[in-house]
């Protein structure tokens, strides 16, 4: 709601982040059953920017001890952020609009590095940096720290735009993808 009125997109209600101080804590990792980089995660999300250029996180699961450690799921810049650790970035990168597009994020998973992973936005395949979709580091989330809608961790880094839907799934969908992508279309 704002001022008595039902925030909309495509005539469906969403949650309408300012990009100053608005963000939502879901939940620990481990209650959502992704905690550790062996489980593999899918991530759907319908989505609409406010701005055109600069970092908006739509996702994070950030520990505020150390810069870099472990944000996963979109960013509205880059669609895909893969970080674990300080320093490591994985991304599949699109361009930044004001558009409302459906995202899909997927991670591999697996006992040991390499894992695979990818971005989608629209249905179109992102491309990746690096440029086959590996990542070498541990994918891992912050099993202690929320899933944070809106907002990089603990940083005044803020989301500005709304949010229709947010799934997040433990477990490779990627099979699925089209259909969940087909899905969320359609609905909105």
């Amino acid at each position: 709601m704002d001022s008595g009125s039902l925030v909309t997109e495509g005539g469906k209600a969403t949650v309408d982040f300012d990009g100053t101080n608005d963000y939502l804590d879901i939940a620990t990792v481990t209650v959502l059953g992704c905690e550790d980089a062996t489980i593999p995660h899918s991530i759907a999300c319908v989505f609409k920017c406010d701005q055109t250029s600069g970092s908006t996180f739509i996702s994070s699961n950030y520990n505020s001890v150390g810069l870099g450690t472990n944000v996963l799921g979109f960013e509205a810049t880059k669609i895909v952020n893969l970080r674990a650790g300080a320093g490591s970035t994985n991304t599949a990168t699109a361009p930044q609009d004001t558009e409302l597009h459906v995202g899909f994020h997927w991670y591999q998973g697996g006992v040991s590095a390499p894992r695979l992973f990818a971005g989608y936005r629209d249905g179109a395949i992102l491309p990746t940096v690096p440029a086959d979709g590996v990542f070498t580091d541990s994918g891992s989330f912050e099993s202690n720290i929320a899933l944070r809608l809106g907002r990089w961790g603990a940083l005044s880094i803020y989301f500005d735009g709304r949010i229709g839907e947010y799934i997040l799934w433990p477990a490779d969908l990627l099979a699925n993808r089209e259909r969940i992508e087909g899905d969320l279309a359609w609905y909105y």
